[in-house]
């Protein structure tokens, strides 16, 4: 990640676009956060029944920009650039992978409790669990528009989490230690 002292803040969400994910939540609040900080963007990638009235609203913002559905590649080209990653799902989930694609690309994450969010945010050393509301996002976010600082050690620690905890080699060398202990209780018992 390139230093944040001498550039905007770059905020972004990839997913749905409906109302259970929290993403009109996230433009207003985004909305009031530009008022007072003119250093800060918002990137939204995806489908769905809100894209076209956002699109139509937002498609002249210099701030607010709606890029519409984006392919794999270019998801995460956009995680790269981004600098905070808002999942503001009020919407039921399982492990939301768009947590695990921006964190293996650095970003600090901000994200209400819902599925396996919490799998992977389990201290607040590697994101900001908030809650359903706007005024909880707004904590979050000022607080790190606030102390960029934050956002490099966030995003850092996630990284390092992510690829510890939760790729397919990760993955793969927890499950042979079980299947060895599982191996070893039954000859123990047998």
């Amino acid at each position: 990640k390139k230093s944040l002292k001498d550039r905007n803040v770059k905020i972004s969400y990839a997913g749905r676009l409906m109302k259970e994910k929290g993403v009109l939540n996230l433009i207003s609040v985004f909305k009031k956060l530009n008022n007072k900080y003119q250093n800060i963007e918002l990137f939204i990638a995806g489908k769905g029944p809100l894209y076209n009235d956002l699109y139509s609203k937002y498609k002249d913002s210099k701030s607010i920009h709606i890029l519409g559905m984006l392919d794999y590649e270019n998801v995460m080209k956009l995680y790269a650039d981004t600098d905070i990653f808002v999942h503001p799902s009020m919407y039921p989930e399982g492990l939301p992978t768009s947590i695990l694609e921006a964190g293996i690309n650095g970003c600090a994450v901000v994200a209400t409790d819902r599925g396996g969010t919490i799998e992977v945010i389990n201290d607040e050393k590697y994101g900001i669990i908030i809650e359903e509301n706007e005024k909880s996002l707004y904590n979050a976010l000022e607080n790190l528009i606030e102390n960029p600082d934050k956002i490099v050690a966030l995003g850092n620690n996630l990284y390092k989490r992510i690829l510890n905890y939760f790729t397919w080699e990760a993955t793969v060398k927890k499950f042979i230690n079980q299947m060895k202990e599982v191996k070893e209780d039954y000859y123990e018992k047998n």
